[in-house]
């Protein structure tokens, strides 16, 4: 129980990038996948209420030149499309927590509103990272520890890539 503690605040503070791996760990028997599940929804649900909720308070007062220039644009395609941001944001990685700030900040959808597409929309994503983690696990799981050969192709693929970048890098720091 004391894991699933440790892995909402994990979800809570780093998004999405380590469902994935989360995925292939409920394959490897560590975590229940459907706890997990729940577990990714509540976390990613928490911070985007709480960017939600900071968007109109922060946002206001912090300025940005570039966002300034892009806030007409991006304000009009909220006005339409507020539920399909949302989940777009979702999907599109590194855009989730400016849209919900931006939600936030303009005030197009209440929270209740938004919290109800935002559960929708998280079950989907979570669904889908932490299943594709699972089944590459179980793919991985295959490939590593039936077949020797490939691991040694593999090996050699990542050494040779290594060495080419590494003597690249050497020449361009001369």
């Amino acid at each position: 129980m004391i894991q699933y503690i440790i892995l909402y605040f994990i979800i809570l503070f780093s998004g999405d990038s380590v469902m994935f791996n989360l995925g292939g760990f409920s394959n490897l028997g560590y975590f229940d996948f459907l706890v997990l599940l729940i577990i990714s929804v509540l976390a990613n649900l928490t911070s985007d209420i709480i960017f939600f909720l900071i968007g109109g308070k922060i946002l206001i007062k912090i300025k940005f030149k570039e966002l300034e220039k892009k806030k007409k644009r991006v304000k009009k395609f909220f006005k339409r499309k507020a539920v399909l941001s949302i989940f777009l944001s979702k999907f599109i990685y590194g855009t989730r927590a400016l849209t919900v700030i931006l939600l936030g900040e303009l005030k197009l959808i209440s929270l209740k509103k938004f919290v109800f597409y935002d559960i929708f929309a998280l079950t989907i994503i979570s669904s889908v990272v932490l299943s594709l983690g699972y089944l590459s696990y179980e793919y991985l799981n295959l490939i590593f520890i039936d077949n020797s050969l490939f691991k040694a192709i593999f090996v050699g693929f990542v050494f040779i890539v290594g060495y080419i970048i590494f003597r690249k890098w050497k020449k361009s720091v001369r």
